[in-house]
């Protein structure tokens, strides 16, 4: 876990999952004052989590990937016109699809509305868009998880202060819209701060808000693939109006995304940690000294879930007697294996019942290898959907889907 001062003397701070101190970086001069937003991802696909800096206001804004692994700047780049200096928020996903974190960010207080994403490895510009009218002035919070199950990290966005609390979520592959809302009444205008990660163990990331200053620390969890709240719930004291930042990350390893916040201006440096799976108190800790109340960013690492079916082909025509599905997933945080319990693999046809093909065997040469025996569809359009369920979690929480055309 990693944490930046919302202002203040430039230090970020690293921490293990039972919120002992690792070490400490100071990112700027200690004259920079205007705070680091900070993100968690592995950019250069090593294995090993970078560590993504943005400074906050007051000095040109500037974006640093610093290497996991040997502490060197992998990347450091000014993400928006030189001239501008309200800040950049930031945050880290898989938006390309080739394995690697992109960066992702947000322009703060006194610009246009501007959301870019920048090839992690790179530096090369993939994205720029502006999620809301471009009128509005009060910076653009940014999250990335996948939302919609399809492997690639979505774009979630919420408004700063001075708009309603609006939340949208856009397509990682399309930048299309899935879904936008208003995290809190429609007439709170403090600004909204946005994470994401799977916390119910569903295989599709869920959004979580935190309230900005002038409310009360609500925190809601959002599960946008059936419209449920799953949790809502004040991580601070009730009367405490600063705002409050939130983070995911599987803290525990018990394969839910666990809730991370950390108050706002005016409050004490008091990051907290909420089970994704209970809801209740795992960890909480003073980030920096607990008279600091310059407010604290903070983010997690979420563990990556891949997946990949490697036959058949999509758009494939095959023999419905004798066909294979195969292909491979990967779930961290699991001590002992590739994270994998069991993998099922049905069959819907297109305006017909579904089929039940099998259930795989694991370990076929390598523990991350799954192939699938028996089944036999009638001719006919298919969609091939392979189920994975994660042996941390026990939930099926991925899935790939493969139309077909049976002959």
């Amino acid at each position: 876990m990693v944490t930046g001062p919302g202002a203040g003397v430039p230090q970020v701070r690293g921490f293990d999952v039972n919120g002992a101190l690792l070490g400490t970086v100071l990112t700027d001069p200690p004259s920079f004052t205007g705070g680091v937003r900070v993100a968690l991802g592995d950019v250069n696909g090593d294995g090993v989590t970078d560590v993504i800096l943005a400074r906050g206001p007051g000095s040109p804004a500037f974006v640093r990937v610093v290497d996991g692994a040997s502490q060197t700047i992998l990347l450091a780049f000014n993400p928006f016109d030189p001239s501008f200096t309200g800040g950049v928020y930031v945050a880290a996903g898989d938006v390309n699809g080739d394995g690697r974190a992109d960066v992702i960010v947000g322009s703060g207080q006194g610009s246009i509305p501007v959301v870019r994403v920048f090839d992690g490895m790179t530096g090369a510009l993939l994205r720029s868009f502006n999620p809301y009218v471009l009128t509005f002035t009060g910076g653009v919070r940014v999250a990335a998880g996948d939302v919609n199950g399809d492997g690639l990290a979505d774009i979630i966005t919420a408004a700063g202060p001075g708009a309603t609390p609006h939340v949208e979520v856009f397509d990682g592959s399309t930048n299309a819209l899935l879904a936008s809302f208003f995290a809190y009444t429609p007439g709170f205008g403090g600004g909204v701060y946005v994470a994401a990660g799977d916390v119910n163990g569903d295989g599709f990331a869920d959004v979580i808000t935190g309230a900005g200053p002038g409310g009360g620390p609500h925190v809601q969890v959002f599960d946008l693939h059936d419209g449920a709240t799953l949790a809502s719930f004040y991580a601070y004291a009730a009367g405490f109006t600063g705002g409050v930042r939130v983070a995911a990350g599987d803290i525990n390893g018990d394969g839910h995304a666990d809730v991370l916040t950390a108050p706002g201006a005016g409050g004490g440096p008091h990051v907290r940690v909420w089970s994704g799976a209970t809801g209740g108190e795992l960890l909480g800790w003073f980030a920096y000294d607990p008279a600091f109340g310059g407010g604290v960013f903070v983010a997690a690492q979420t563990p990556v879930n891949r997946m990949s079916v490697d036959v058949p082909a999509a758009n494939a025509t095959v023999n419905g007697a004798t066909f294979t599905v195969a292909g491979w997933a990967l779930q961290e945080w699991s001590p002992t294996d590739p994270g994998i319990a069991t993998v099922h693999v049905w069959a819907f046809k297109v305006g017909g019942a579904p089929v039940f093909l099998g259930v795989a065997t694991l370990g076929d040469e390598r523990p991350d290898v799954a192939a699938a025996y028996g089944g036999e569809l009638a001719p006919g359009v298919y969609d091939v959907v392979v189920f994975v369920q994660g042996s941390a979690s026990h939930t099926f929480n991925d899935r790939r889907v493969v139309r077909i055309t049976v002959q």
